[in-house]
């Protein structure tokens, strides 16, 4: 997907990292948003990815080519992904596109009212 360009936003898309910095994607030429990237710093300076794409775009690179949009813009030396624990899509994607499965991160995430839930998220980097 080589025509695609990034437009920063102005807020959270309302899901994900929270207080990460986040695009839309766009397609030259096309009208209409295809999903959204976003990334945020870790500590030890490595990036993070977050991205998702419109029912309506997927199954075309977008994810991965605006992944590595973003890292070219950030110059980051390398981009670490988050994927939901039993995307297999997702992940069939992320490797296609070069990166590689490193691990798993458990998150702990707590919801009013409910128990503590733990959810698997595959770590991949480029």
């Amino acid at each position: 997907m080589q025509n695609l360009y990034l437009v920063k936003r102005t807020g959270d898309p309302g899901h994900g990292f929270g207080g990460g910095t986040y695009w839309d994607i766009f397609e030259q030429g096309k009208k209409g948003r295809l999903g959204f990237v976003g990334h945020r710093r870790d500590d030890e300076g490595d990036y993070w990815a977050e991205v998702y794409v419109e029912p309506r775009a997927r199954g075309r690179g977008v994810a991965v080519a605006a992944e590595k949009l973003l890292a070219d813009k950030l110059g980051a030396p390398r981009m670490w992904a988050y994927i939901a624990e039993g995307n297999k899509v997702s992940e069939k994607a992320h490797k296609r596109g070069g990166y590689n499965r490193v691990g798993t991160i458990y998150l702990r995430r707590f919801r009013r009212r409910s128990r503590p839930q733990a959810r698997g998220i595959k770590a991949m980097k480029i």
